[in-house]
């Protein structure tokens, strides 16, 4: 079985790296070589997808086959105007993933695990709605097992379990609690189930 799942999430990632994701040359100066950025941004996505499908092989494989639309990662321009082209780190807007000042790698941040959480995005991976996600103050909240709403969003999560460094950017989510979130998410009639829990406190 693992094997079979391994060979068909690979063909999926393939069919989508070749015929959905678009890289635009990266103008940011942190990679002089277009091919260098091409090959790197390619190989966070493969590394993060081979670790995801070692914990939820049947989510990302169908996240990948049904993803409705291509994505496009570029360095240029604002996504939408206003602090779109300011703003440190990665900005997903729509099907595009604007990597920009993330490739300068300021110090602490982890590179390759913020790529791969807007990627999750992209295609779909989301479990909870977006003006929870982003809230910080609704993400530190706990559910009545105990779990903050971050500990049970599945691109948070997922992420992490991809790239385990990015767990020191969330003091309190242990790889533990992401793993279990990450290995429960599922596709009902062509959707991830939502996280909506009855009672934060």
């Amino acid at each position: 079985l693992p094997f079979f799942s391994h060979a068909s999430v690979s063909k999926e990632l393939d069919v989508f790296l070749k015929k959905k994701l678009t890289l635009e040359p990266c103008e940011s100066g942190f990679f002089s070589d277009p091919e260098v950025y091409a090959e790197t941004i390619r190989s966070f996505l493969k590394a993060g997808v081979a670790r995801l499908e070692t914990v939820n092989a049947p989510l990302i494989e169908d996240r990948l086959k049904n993803a409705k639309r291509g994505i496009k990662i570029t360095c240029r321009g604002p996504i939408d105007g206003g602090e779109a082209d300011t703003t440190p780190g990665i900005l997903w807007k729509k099907t595009v993933i604007r990597v920009g000042k993330t490739l300068q790698n300021p110090a602490g941040l982890n590179v390759p695990g913020v790529i791969f959480h807007e990627f999750l995005h992209a295609i779909a991976f989301d479990n909870l709605k977006t003006s929870w996600h982003n809230d910080l103050t609704k993400l530190s909240l706990r559910d009545e097992e105990g779990y903050t709403v971050r500990e049970r969003d599945l691109v948070y999560t997922c992420a992490v379990v991809a790239f385990p460094a990015a767990a020191r950017d969330f003091n309190e989510m242990s790889l533990a609690r992401a793993t279990e979130t990450c290995a429960n998410g599922r596709v009902v009639e062509g959707r991830v189930v939502r996280y909506s829990p009855k009672t934060l406190y």
